[in-house]
């Protein structure tokens, strides 16, 4: 990867001298630590399904192990802790950087706590790992740390967006995407999600099996999925997509896909007694009853996450079917 390296915001080069390092949890830390006797019995005996959980643990501690050991060559003074141990309160001016140790979910959770700190993340187990929000490997985390201090490389500054349910802001601001969908009440039959679009002086009733609304940084993420546009990482327009419209030949939907012109104009209404809104996955979710109103808008402060301006390109023009 080439990295544009011209300065990208006026915050002047510093020694950095501390360090908060967030690690992730593996899967295999996850199962002890949730006593999950059937996982550990799955990977002690070998089995196809978790074949990649042990290697990407001990690929994971080692990455780790050679992080600190990098801090600790440049003498920086750190502060270790797992991300499920990570308070949701702000991450203090005290350090200078905050280096991931993990994947996209884990930098992921980091940008949910309020920081003005830039973000590093290092992809501690790049053979099974996407990490495209990790800049790093352990490899050249060293070359990068260089690039920093001398003030060759600089964070980019990546708008979320934050979801409000009847004027109540829910859960943390959103890296990549809001999505709103229906709990499923029936066995085996899928949900429908039923509301009211309104955007920028439209408005459309819809039925599907869910509705998105992403940042630049999503749209390489789950939204991908469905066929959204795919942004430059730093824009700073809100993307919507409908998932699965109900089709009626006599009333086609409209709004489908597009981009929100004015955030202050959209609303969407539930039409579910089973709604609800996920932010940044569907393990943070939060009841959308019928008659609420979810608004939402461009969070206030910024992640300074250090990235390739150009991440995202690799992801243009890329075929989702045969």
């Amino acid at each position: 990867m080439t990295l544009a390296l011209k300065r990208r915001d006026h915050t002047p080069a510093r020694k950095i001298e501390n360090a908060l390092v967030v690690s992730k949890i593996t899967s295999l830390m996850a199962a002890y630590k949730n006593h999950d006797a059937h996982y550990i019995a799955l990977v002690n005996s070998g089995d196809q399904t978790v074949k990649d959980s042990l290697p990407a643990h001990r690929q994971h501690l080692g990455s780790l192990e050679s992080a600190l050991r990098e801090l600790s060559r440049r003498n920086i003074k750190y502060k270790h802790v797992r991300v499920d141990e990570l308070p949701m309160t702000r991450i203090g001016n005290e350090y200078d950087i905050v280096l991931v140790l993990g994947g996209d979910g884990t930098v992921i959770d980091v940008t949910h706590r309020p920081s003005s700190v830039a973000i590093l993340g290092v992809n501690s187990a790049p053979d099974t790992s996407h990490g495209h929000f990790c800049l790093a490997t352990p490899q050249t985390l060293g070359s990068l740390l260089d690039l920093i201090e001398s003030d060759a490389l600089a964070p980019l500054h990546i708008m979320r967006i934050r979801a409000c349910i009847d004027g109540k802001v829910i859960g943390r601001p959103v890296l990549n995407e809001i999505f709103v969908n229906k709990a499923a009440t029936q066995k085996y039959a899928p949900p429908r999600a039923r509301y009211l679009l309104r955007i920028d002086g439209r408005e459309e009733e819809q039925s599907s099996e869910g509705m998105f609304f992403g940042t630049a940084a999503g749209s390489t993420a789950w939204m991908r999925d469905y066929y959204c546009t795919v942004m430059d990482i730093e824009e700073r327009r809100i993307q919507y997509l409908t998932r699965g419209g109900f089709i009626d030949p006599d009333k086609p939907l409209r709004l489908v896909k597009g981009f929100i012109q004015n955030p202050e104009t959209m609303q969407l209404v539930s039409m579910m007694d089973e709604g609800f809104v996920a932010v940044d996955g569907t393990r943070n979710s939060f009841p959308f009853p019928r008659g609420s109103v979810l608004t939402i808008r461009p969070s206030r402060q910024d992640i300074r996450l250090y990235a390739d301006p150009r991440c995202n390109d690799r992801y243009r023009n890329i075929p989702l079917s045969a």
